[in-house]
């Protein structure tokens, strides 16, 4: 149970996706009445959420049987609704099976095709679903409507569908209403990007996408946007490639030890629970002491110090002076606090992105050549991808907090800005070799170019456009036209970088106007309509 809706009744939440046929029976009826029974006296509401629902999850009709008969009179009597999240093709076949069974609440029944309908009955600060559930919406970046959707279940079957892109979900809503336990309801298929198998272009505006979502699925999908889906869609799955190889590639090391755990210390002083903010200051005390941690505050151990809510000066200050005096463990301290930021809540990222700041421009120092730091550098460039993918992914959410607290402050290191641009441009191109200009990893880059440029304008443009002219005075390729060049997709986004830094000059065109003028003259007949217009922009 968790919070209550907007008409005040408390609310239950059950989870289809994480029922197993494993269950014993008898456990699950009584975990459920006990867990339930305390609300059955009074009016209450559930949220059935049936994000990923599928035939794995379908609740066998003898378990039903079971329950209904089981549960008190009160259960059936102050049931005020029942919130139906994300009703799906699983779904609607599996609810002629139970329609019996839930025919005298049927009229309490309410379809939420997304999550912004529910929140109009639950409050979003009572809101108690899955944070998987949550993130879905959040994470949105285009939609497709008028989309016409042909698979082959049985028979042909074709329909009328709205794609809307997620970062790790596709959704697929239907344009007409289905029938479903008395109700006309929209359904919404979630399709986990990492399912997808296949995306593959037939013609101008069809393309054949395949995924697995309990059993293989091929569907064709016809759109005049189709380019743009094959497109973002590529682009999705290349972005989620390279998250799980930073994950698979990621092993822990003796050398993570003092990282992690003065990560733990650190993004534990500032919780609510005050116990956990005791233990969390002792941690501390401790690391510094087994570690031989050189810093100027004096930390002593005790069970009954008063360590404030409001811990996060303490905690600046502790990272400041360590950073200082602990330059070596800089690249094992990030990486573990990149981790914290994916993995933590709104308040704690803010608090790890203030506590980081110190240690970033450690990486000035770390990154400078030298002969014996090659597996610095590899470390220094897993850090750059893992904050380049962190700001893509969290440009909605705190993206300008990370421009200021992490960008801006790599600016002041020229050493790491080879590696910046480097990674830049790696992820403003999928593997597949499309650009991504209009994406969001693209607007990405122009944001965090724009935030370097400001601290150090003609050191940035100044490495983008001999990149630039490094590239266009290659000879080693006999070409007819440009665009027919191996790196035309870095020269687009080149082009777009450039057209960025222009506003408020910070192309600096004094300096380097006659490059910019062989830029302009060789590209200016090149690629299509959107780059011809960038150029002349």
């Amino acid at each position: 149970a968790s919070g209550k809706t907007s008409k005040g009744t408390p609310v239950l939440y059950f989870i289809p996706r994480n029922w197993s046929s494993d269950l014993d029976m008898d456990v699950f009826n009584y975990y459920l009445l006990t867990t339930a029974q305390p609300f059955f006296d009074k009016p209450y509401s559930v949220v059935v959420d049936l994000t990923f629902f599928s035939s794995e999850n379908q609740m066998p009709i003898s378990w039903c049987s079971n329950l209904y008969s089981v549960l008190p009179q009160g259960a059936s009597q102050n049931l005020d609704a029942v919130y139906v999240l994300h009703p799906n093709q699983w779904f609607k076949k599996y609810s002629k099976r139970i329609a019996k069974l839930v025919s005298r609440v049927s009229k309490r029944l309410v379809f939420c095709t997304s999550l912004s309908q529910l929140l109009k009955y639950i409050p979003e600060d009572s809101n108690g679903l899955p944070p998987e559930t949550v993130a879905i919406e959040k994470t949105t970046q285009s939609t497709f409507s008028k989309v016409m959707m042909t698979s082959k279940v049985g028979q042909y079957n074709k329909k009328e569908v709205k794609l809307i892109m997620c970062t790790e979900v596709l959704q697929i809503i239907t344009a007409k209403q289905h029938p479903i336990l008395n109700h006309n309801v929209t359904l919404v298929d979630l399709v986990p990007v990492s399912r997808i198998t296949n995306i593959s272009a037939k013609e101008k505006s069809d393309f054949t996408l395949s995924y697995n979502v309990a059993g293989p699925r091929t569907c064709t999908i016809s759109s005049s946007s189709a380019d743009q889906i094959i497109q973002q869609l590529t682009a999705l799955k290349d972005r989620q490639g390279l998250s799980k190889s930073y994950a698979r590639s990621k092993t822990f090391q003796p050398s993570n030890v003092p990282g992690t755990l003065l990560n733990m210390a650190l993004l534990n002083m500032t919780v609510k629970n005050y116990p956990l903010r005791v233990a969390a200051y002792n941690l501390m005390v401790t690391l510094c002491g087994t570690f031989a941690f050189n810093m100027d505050s004096r930390l002593l151990e005790a069970y009954d110090i008063a360590v404030p809510l409001n811990s996060k000066p303490f905690v600046v200050r502790v990272s400041e002076e360590l950073a200082k005096s602990e330059p070596n463990m800089t690249l094992e301290f990030l990486q573990q606090a990149i981790e914290a930021i994916s993995n933590g809540d709104k308040t704690s990222r803010f608090l790890v992105l203030d506590y980081i700041k110190p240690w970033l421009t450690n990486l000035e120092d770390i990154s400078r050549p030298c002969a014996d730091n090659n597996d610095n550098q590899t470390k220094i460039n897993d850090i750059l991808n893992l904050l380049v993918v962190l700001s893509i992914r969290e440009a909605n959410d705190i993206g300008p907090a990370i421009l200021s607290k992490v960008w801006a402050v790599l600016a002041q290191c020229p050493s790491t800005i080879d590696n910046i641009i480097q990674c830049l441009m790696d992820r403003t191109q999928s593997a597949s070799g499309i650009s991504q200009l209009g994406e969001k990893s693209m607007d990405c880059a122009e944001d965090i170019i724009i935030t370097l440029a400001n601290a150090n304008a003609s050191f940035i443009s100044g490495k983008l456009v001999h990149m630039f002219l490094d590239i266009l005075e290659d000879n080693s390729h006999k070409i007819a036209r440009l665009e027919n060049h191996p790196q035309w997709v870095r020269i687009e986004v080149l082009i777009r970088l450039l057209l960025t830094l222009s506003f408020e000059n910070l192309i600096c065109i004094d300096r380097f106007l006659p490059e910019l003028f062989y830029i302009i003259l060789v590209t200016f007949y090149s690629g299509d309509s959107l780059i011809r217009a960038n150029v002349y922009a």
